[in-house]
């Protein structure tokens, strides 16, 4: 039992290593939230062309909706950065 555990300790160890060398994680989470971004400017969009609420009361609407997003992408970016400078020390 011993050899089959050291064997799959060592698969994590390797699978770890490649994840964090080639920043899998980090560029994930930053294309999901880019995504993100992207898909709440289509929404921001459509609800602007559809609503019937005067344009102060939309623009309020919309900041609502996407500020903490936009709070959300730049930490992320941030991260990434940060973390990208980790790594290449």
């Amino acid at each position: 039992m011993e050899p089959t555990k050291n064997l799959f300790l060592r698969f994590l160890q390797y699978l770890y290593d490649v994840i964090n060398r080639q920043g899998l994680i980090r560029r994930g989470v930053l294309g999901m939230t880019l995504y993100m971004t992207f898909t709440a400017t289509e929404w921001a969009q459509h609800f602007a062309d559809v609503s019937n609420r005067p344009g102060m009361e939309v623009a309020a609407i919309i900041a609502a909706a996407t500020a903490p997003l936009m709070a959300l992408q730049a930490a992320a970016f941030k991260h990434y950065l940060e973390s990208r400078q980790e790594n290449d020390k």
